[in-house]
């Protein structure tokens, strides 16, 4: 509510006190009239002496202006921060994908990669069950159609099982500012098998984009043993080994997609809900062939903390840096969602150069550099 009280001046009280209410305004926009002005209002209380009643409503009327201009801006910023919300998503999941790589090459100096993966994977798993149990969610896994429940059990087999073991063997091999932007390239892989497969067709764009790709890690695998600290036939096997994962994550990222899109929930559940049956599929997996690949079942010896550290890049990674691109990709098209969610390479060029103090050379950082542009390239329409 707002209370205006015009408070006449003595000298003018008995003019005012004189006049008739229908000569009333005549006589405040009288020149000799000049009032006591006192306006209030919650947030608001100013008291003004002018000489004219008209003068006092055009300087109001300038002063509620200037409030409602800020007030507008001050809208139509939180208004532009909203509506980034799926740029700013992206760019959590990047960061997110990059923060787990650390954790990893931490874990790895303790664990051999099998064993690791299997850590990670068992206590990600019970996590995210735990999660869907205390929402009320967990009847969702029940709900899948058995189609999409093997299509997404396929997935995790083919990409955390196999894809993921691999991804920790490059870390160990040649680590992060390295590994990250070689299978950062899996994005070039999927739209290969897109057009293969689906019969997409290969634009200019795709073209540029996998010329830019390939000079990427053509200029990370180029460097000489003395500047990358590493020898020369152990620099080639942890690149190769990190170009198979990302061939490998793009076959697992196709059938995954493919089981959200039969899936009949609604596109966040889903997306929880088949990263649930994903982890699952592979823990059991994991556990499956452990007396083979980890015959001393290594992963049951790791130290306490060791453990930690794999469950809480687990849980980055799988749980919140995924949770961040389902929500990305809800706000704003794939064509945006994945080329930023795909800088990665340079937050890992960064955590690497001064968290985990590896030698990143110019070669490194000009080589993510080109695969993110490359990456961001294959999604321009």
């Amino acid at each position: 509510m707002i209370s205006v009280f015009l408070i006449p001046s003595a000298a003018t009280r008995s003019i005012l006190t004189a006049t008739s209410s229908s000569l009333l305004s005549p006589v405040l926009l009288h020149p000799c009239v000049k009032p006591h002005v006192h306006i209030r209002c919650k947030g608001y209380n100013r008291y003004f002496n002018f000489g004219n009643v008209a003068e006092l409503i055009v300087r109001e009327l300038k002063y509620t202006r200037s409030v409602v201009l800020t007030v507008l801006h001050k809208l139509d910023a939180n208004a532009c921060v909203i509506s980034m919300l799926g740029e700013l998503a992206a760019l959590g999941a990047a960061l997110c994908w990059t923060v787990s790589a650390a954790l990893y090459k931490v874990a790895l100096s303790d664990a051999k990669p099998v064993s690791a993966n299997i850590s990670r994977c068992i206590s990600t798993t019970v996590f995210f069950v735990a999660c869907l149990g205390a929402t009320g969610r967990l009847q969702y896994l029940a709900a899948l159609r058995v189609d999409s429940l093997l299509l997404a059990g396929l997935s995790g087999a083919i990409g955390l099982c196999v894809g993921d073991t691999l991804y920790m063997l490059s870390l160990k091999l040649i680590g992060v500012s390295r590994a990250v932007p070689v299978t950062c390239t899996y994005p070039l892989f999927t739209l290969l098998f897109a057009t293969l497969f689906f019969s997409e067709q290969i634009t200019l764009f795709v073209l540029l984009g996998a010329v830019l790709i390939i000079a990427g890690i053509w200029l990370i695998s180029q460097e000489r043993g003395k500047s990358s600290g590493l020898a020369r036939n152990v620099l080639f096997k942890g690149i190769l080994v990190a170009f198979v994962t990302a061939v490998v994550w793009a076959v697992s990222i196709a059938f995954m997609d493919e089981a959200l899109a039969l899936s009949e929930l609604a596109v966040l559940d889903a997306a929880v809900v088949v990263n649930t049956v994903r982890l699952l599929a592979t823990t059991f997996s994991l556990l499956a062939i452990s007396p083979f690949f980890d015959r001393q079942f290594g992963f049951l010896k790791l130290k306490r903390r060791t453990w930690v550290i794999l469950a809480l890049g687990g849980i980055v990674a799988l749980g919140l840096g995924w949770v961040l691109l389902a929500v990305s990709l809800l706000d704003i098209p794939a064509s945006y969602a994945v080329p930023i969610s795909s800088v990665s390479p340079l937050f890992a060029t960064l955590f690497g150069a001064f968290l985990l103090k590896e030698r990143v050379t110019a070669r490194i950082f000009v080589g993510s550099v080109f695969i993110v542009l490359g990456t961001s390239v294959l999604f321009v329409v």
